[in-house]
């Protein structure tokens, strides 16, 4: 268009716009279902939802198709984001080729409470350390939202029940397998 060679973009011949706007006989190399399918799951609607996203792009009002994306790293609807995970992720630990694990092996905090009670339910000051212990090394919460969590422990009383708790297993070899059971378990139940 800025070129003056057409004056609308699905009447340049090397565009695959007009695909996505009509139902034509696509050419060999071309899958117009990925993109359309961010759109709706519906073809028409989709195809309609493509024109309107063209045109709001020309007047400068762009809707978000990735407003059903989850997680950074994965770009998909909440199944596609759990096939990805089974199939792809299962056992891999977060990195940083892939920030976007963090956010999607997130654990809440409850969860991680939950299990670690369901595991030491014979003492619950141990429960209650190993569970701050493990909500600091699986949540991805902060110190402060951890200690608001158990009832509003500052900040240096959650960091040293960490630090007391992790020098007590490196002591404690049945600690540390008791530990090692339970993380485990968050794993499992987190992939």
């Amino acid at each position: 268009m800025k070129a003056r060679v057409v004056e609308q973009p699905e009447a340049y011949g090397w565009r695959s716009r007009v695909y996505c706007f009509k139902k034509l006989s696509l050419p060999d190399f071309l899958d117009t279902s990925f993109l359309l399918g961010l759109l709706d799951d519906r073809e028409r609607a989709a195809r309609k939802a493509m024109r309107e996203f063209v045109q709001a792009g020309r007047t400068g009002r762009l809707p978000d198709p990735f407003k059903r994306v989850k997680g950074a790293a994965i770009l998909g609807d909440e199944a596609f984001v759990q096939w990805v995970q089974a199939k792809f992720l299962k056992g891999r630990r977060k990195d940083r080729d892939l920030p976007g694990l963090k956010e999607l092996k997130r654990l809440e905090l409850g969860q991680i409470r939950d299990l670690v009670e369901h595991s030491i339910n014979n003492d619950a000051m141990l429960a209650r350390k190993v569970g701050i212990y493990l909500c600091r090394k699986f949540s991805e919460r902060t110190l402060a939202e951890i200690g608001q969590f158990y009832g509003g422990m500052g900040v240096s009383a959650v960091s040293q029940t960490v630090q007391r708790l992790e020098s007590q297993r490196q002591r404690d070899k049945q600690l540390d397998n008791q530990l090692k059971y339970i993380e485990n378990k968050i794993r499992m139940y987190n992939v």
